[in-house]
């Protein structure tokens, strides 16, 4: 049985992305990022050393005929054939920033490969075999993902040190001289310290703007109290991550369903501009990228919070948000503590549900 994974779309600017499991074709809901830049100047390779580069010799993930063969050269011994990214320069070549270079490899001959920044020293390794798998390196964080069609998609973050990189793709086993060893696509470097969605680059820089996801019809919100649900799988813990958030014209004044930047699970409710009131599990060890259901249920002096199934916190003082004006999915007020992530369902009810109810809404 050969599955086809149908080709990488394109989005256009304010239109909503909606993502799935290229291997079991599930749904994982509504994609809201933050604004991200592919610094790489051009998604294709600069050079090569001991290797051939064949252009369009494959189809790429986006269905057109634009991938990059590589065949390996007949002097070349395990790990040193390899396409190479000299730095392009500008704000991703600062020190101290966070960085994340990745780029789409399809298998051939060849089996293994390595993603090394020769400037900084992080790398990664990994096996483009079945469902793909990260086998050394020195990066902070090293991940591969199979998109179908044999595609997988590869990608390393760290610290950068200094303001050189110089980026490698080694095909990191013998064997292989005289083959086409893989095809590559889509090579990004953007700041983060983790990867977006692919920016396609044709020169210079190219930047996806924020995804703000609004409710300018809020006339169903009840101002005596109501209850908020998510299931939703946030791509990091580095930073506030909102599913849900109903209020008025600043933050002062909402209701905001989330995880928090100390990788807790939170609902965080404003009172009247002069009140903050957190509600909030303890450091939770989570992990990115897996879905979770969450719950915040509110009525005057009463709040609380659930997930997964178990009560987490309740609070006797905070008061409902009042003169909302608008209620926005996967983030705040313009984008703001994007949950740069998936979201499968978002609901709100105008009434305070139970405790119990809560409990069986939020069950794995």
């Amino acid at each position: 049985i050969v599955k086809y994974q149908p080709k990488l779309l394109t989005a256009g600017s304010d239109g909503p992305r909606f993502d799935h499991d290229p291997i079991t074709r599930e749904s994982k809901g509504l994609l809201i990022e933050e604004a991200r830049t592919n610094y790489s100047g051009t998604t294709e390779p600069t050079g090569t050393y001991q290797a051939t580069q064949r252009a369009d010799y494959g189809i790429a993930p986006d269905g057109t005929q634009t991938a990059i063969g590589y065949e390996v050269g007949s002097n070349t011994v395990g790990g040193s054939t390899l396409i190479y990214w000299p730095n392009s320069g500008g704000a991703s070549s600062a020190s101290g920033i966070n960085v994340t270079q990745s780029v789409y490899v399809k298998p051939l001959t060849g089996t293994v490969v390595r993603l090394l920044d020769n400037s900084q020293g992080p790398d990664g390794v990994f096996l483009l075999t079945g469902e793909g798998s990260v086998t050394g390196g020195s990066a902070t964080t090293k991940t591969i993902t199979h998109v179908g069609n044999q595609w997988y998609r590869i990608t390393i973050s760290y610290t950068m040190s200094g303001t050189d990189s110089y980026i490698q793709l080694y095909t990191y086993e013998t064997g292989l001289q005289g083959d086409i060893a893989f095809l590559t696509w889509g090579y990004q470097r953007e700041i983060g310290s983790f990867a977006s969605s692919f920016i396609k680059s044709d020169g210079g820089s190219s930047t996806r703007a924020v995804d703000v996801a609004a409710i300018n019809d809020v006339s169903w919100y009840n101002n005596s109290g109501g209850t908020m649900f998510g299931q939703y799988a946030p791509a990091d813990t580095n930073s506030w991550r909102t599913v849900f958030r109903i209020g008025g014209s600043n933050d002062n004044n909402s209701v905001l369903l989330r995880v928090n930047s100390s990788n807790k699970k939170e609902v965080q409710a404003y009172a009247f501009g002069s009140k903050v009131v957190d509600i909030e599990a303890s450091p939770s060890a989570y992990i990115a990228g897996t879905e979770m259901k969450a719950t915040a249920a509110f009525q005057a002096n009463d709040f609380v919070t659930t997930w997964d199934g178990v009560q987490i916190g309740t609070d006797s003082s905070a008061d409902v948000p009042y003169n909302v004006t608008s209620a926005f999915i996967g983030g705040t007020l313009g984008g703001g503590n994007n949950v740069n992530g998936t979201i499968k369902k978002v609901a709100y009810w105008p009434v305070r549900l139970s405790n119990a109810t809560l409990q069986e809404m939020t069950k794995e």
